[in-house]
């Protein structure tokens, strides 16, 4: 009997260190979840509804005000670094190709993937997470930090 629980904690810990493993968990877990590892958990509840309403209505513009610059964007095994708005802006459409607005579109809320460096959707696409509005960090924006596209 003792293997057995001893394996079964080494599967869940296995599965919770998969960045794309999906457990069922509520709002109010992820809240908690936030709340532990990256702060208050309401500037990042809003910044994702906020997210998925931008997307959604194809407002370029405003999703790149919640972009942390510069980004490094990965996709089809290529980086490239875009350091302002414009350059944002200008590259939205390989950016947000149907696939990824359809992620973001299909994401919950209750889904998302948190650890210590923000929170994750889909299968690691997009990243969003507090940065430091000033040098001691008192006060911090949620933003955009990393898009990996494959």
């Amino acid at each position: 009997m003792r293997l057995t629980g001893i394996l079964t904690g080494l599967a869940v810990a296995a599965a919770l260190a998969i960045p794309g493993a999906a457990f069922a968990q509520s709002d109010q877990e992820v809240d908690a979840r936030m709340d532990a590892l990256v702060g208050a958990h309401e500037p990042y509840r809003a910044f994702f509804d906020r997210l998925q309403h931008a997307v959604a209505a194809g407002d370029r513009n405003a999703v790149a005000d919640m972009v942390s610059y510069p980004i490094t964007v990965r996709a089809a095994g290529r980086k490239t670094t875009l350091r302002s708005k414009r350059d944002f802006v200008a590259r939205y459409q390989s950016i947000f190709t149907p696939k990824l607005v359809d992620t973001v579109a299909r994401q919950k809320y209750a889904t998302l993937f948190v650890r210590d460096q923000g929170a994750m959707i889909g299968d690691g696409g997009i990243w969003f997470s507090g940065v430091c509005r000033d040098e001691a960090c008192k006060r911090s924006d949620v933003r955009i930090t990393a898009f990996n596209l494959g």
